[in-house]
């Protein structure tokens, strides 16, 4: 899947298997294993099945 998002934030959620998301644009953050995390451009973003996290767009890069 290829998304932009611009102002979209996912509320804690977990998936079934493992979750892997390239940042290629602007600044992503997400809470993850208690944490507050923050992806540039150019990260890759793996996580665990079953591992509950957030998401959300960082500034107006989207």
């Amino acid at each position: 899947m290829h998304a932009r998002y611009r102002e979209h934030a996912f509320d804690r959620h977990a998936h079934e298997g493992f979750t892997t998301s390239v940042i290629d644009r602007g600044v992503g953050s997400l809470w993850y294993r208690g944490e507050t995390v923050t992806a540039p451009a150019g990260s890759l973003v793996l996580l665990d099945p079953g591992e509950a996290h957030t998401g959300q767009v960082i500034g107006d890069g989207g």
